[in-house]
């Protein structure tokens, strides 16, 4: 039998490394089904509100976002599926100028959402998962103004703000980097002393890989150098 080139010992010993090894086999387990997948939203998540409140003026502010997500992740280097999935987020109080009664204050702002069923995408590193059907509820948080927010102007709590994804909500899930990018909008009418509102929350929630950036990638690392050494021992 034919000794393995230098090549092939090169795959060998790459594998053979612990760490490589060890999450190389746990992302190949996940090449044939799905496995347990947190997620983490680092910056730039973001929310930024719109408030319109007719002759008070219009109101718009921005803040960070903070909180995590669950979903059981498939990642092969031609497919990323998921199946079920969940998250819960919560965005940073803000005060934005522009109503004539005082700042706009958004006080205690929570997101709930919840995946589709599955979802499956083929292609090449980034994909873009269709995550149409996926619920997104702002469940908390008041819309205040005044000038120390004595004026609730609306309560998510009382009246939350449920939104259901269309088809076609393009997601961005970047495989070697461990980033899946969801961007959505939601908006909201109500009234305050018989004066109608408009209120818009567009989000774009970055959500990160738990553990660290770069082990989606061994998934990649891990196939190729299997396959490759398996090609090299049927050749010898």
């Amino acid at each position: 039998m034919k000794s393995p080139g230098a090549k092939g010992r090169v795959i060998v010993r790459t594998l053979k490394h612990g760490f490589l090894a060890a999450a190389a086999s746990v992302l190949l387990a996940g090449a044939a089904h799905a496995v347990p997948q947190d997620f983490v939203a680092i910056p730039p998540s973001s929310f930024n509100v719109s408030f319109d409140w007719g002759v008070f003026g219009t109101a718009t502010g921005s803040g960070a976002i903070t909180g995590t997500a669950a979903t059981d992740l498939t990642v092969t280097p031609t497919n990323v599926s998921t199946v079920d999935g969940s998250g819960n987020f919560s965005g940073a109080n803000l005060s934005a100028p522009g109503l004539s009664t005082g700042p706009m204050l958004f006080d205690n702002f929570h997101i709930s959402l919840s995946l589709p069923a599955t979802t499956s995408t083929n292609g090449s590193n980034p994909f873009n998962p269709d995550i149409g059907g996926a619920v997104v509820s702002v469940d908390d948080g008041q819309v205040l103004t005044g000038s120390s927010g004595e004026y609730t102007l609306f309560d998510f709590s009382k009246t939350p703000l449920v939104v259901t994804a269309p088809a076609g909500s393009l997601t961005t899930f970047d495989g070697i980097a461990g980033t899946w990018t969801i961007p959505f909008t939601e908006t909201t009418t109500g009234e305050f002393i018989g004066i109608p509102n408009n209120i818009t929350i567009g989000t774009d929630l970055v959500l990160q890989t738990v553990p660290e950036p770069g082990t989606l990638l061994l998934l990649g690392v891990g196939l190729a150098g299997l396959a490759a050494l398996k090609a090299r021992r049927h050749r010898v």
